[in-house]
Parts: C-alpha cells; sequence; structure tokens
C-alpha cells in the first residue's frame, strides 16, 4: 500500500515509519526542513521536506499518486 506520513520526521512519524515500512507499505515522508542525517530511515523511503501549510494542492495531488 502507498502510505504518506505527515511528519514523519518528528519522534512518533519516525517510529510509525520504520512499521509501516516492516508491513511492506511503499512511503512518503512530509516533513519541515531540515532534513533528518543521511541513514535515518531506510533507501525505500521518499522524503519530501516541506510545510504542509505552502504546498499548491497540485503538489499534493502528485505525492498522492
Amino acid at each position: 500500500m502507498r502510505t504518506i506520513v505527515v511528519g514523519g520526521t518528528g519522534f512518533i512519524g519516525y517510529h510509525a515509519t520504520l512499521e509501516l515500512v516492516r508491513r511492506g507499505h511503499e512511503l512518503t515522508i512530509l516533513g519541515l526542513p531540515p532534513g533528518p542525517a543521511a541513514g535515518t530511515f531506510p533507501e525505500s523511503v521518499s522524503l519530501e521536506l516541506h510545510n504542509l501549510g505552502s504546498l499548491a494542492d497540485r503538489h499534493l495531488d502528485r505525492m498522492l499518486e
């Protein structure tokens, strides 16, 4: 299943992300810059660093495709 974790770079989001990866989900994380250190998440996780409130709807639509 394809999943987006909003706030995935925070404490709870980090642990939720690891569990979802373990369960076989295809993940995109949406978090605020600056990003986490390299190697924090598995390579299969896509990381988008943006402020959710300032993203255009079309950008969010692309993330959900």
